[in-house]
């Protein structure tokens, strides 16, 4: 026991010297962005949403922009929340661009899978 004492600083110092637990690393701090949909099936006529995740905008001048080649797509809060609605069956994909101070910085894109009207 009273060797465990004695090493104890040892170990204290090796850790302060050498570093000890677990090291976070900072990863890629540039901005981003994800889009998620409410559904990746439904029916014709029906409304999708698609939310879309920015990260490290704030402060600078940013907005999302949709596309998509079909449905009739609008937008909500500034950009950040798009609906659309499609009146075919088929499979249709809506892509998002983040673009940060003039720049496009982030893409991301979404399909949806329209069946028809039972």
């Amino acid at each position: 026991m009273k060797a465990l004492f004695k090493m104890a600083p040892l170990f204290v110092f090796g850790c302060l010297l050498l570093g000890c637990g677990d090291k976070t690393m900072v990863g890629d701090t540039g901005p981003g962005l994800s889009i998620r949909a409410s559904a990746d099936r439904v029916f014709v006529g029906e409304t999708v949403t698609i939310v879309a995740k920015t990260k490290n905008t704030l402060g600078k001048d940013s907005r999302v922009d949709w596309h998509s080649s079909t449905g009739d797509l609008k937008t909500a809060e500034e950009g950040r929340r798009a609906q659309i609605a499609f009146n075919a069956a088929g499979s249709y994909r809506v892509d998002a661009t983040l673009i940060v101070d003039g720049h496009e910085v982030g893409h991301d894109a979404v399909t949806i899978d329209v069946k028809p009207l039972p």
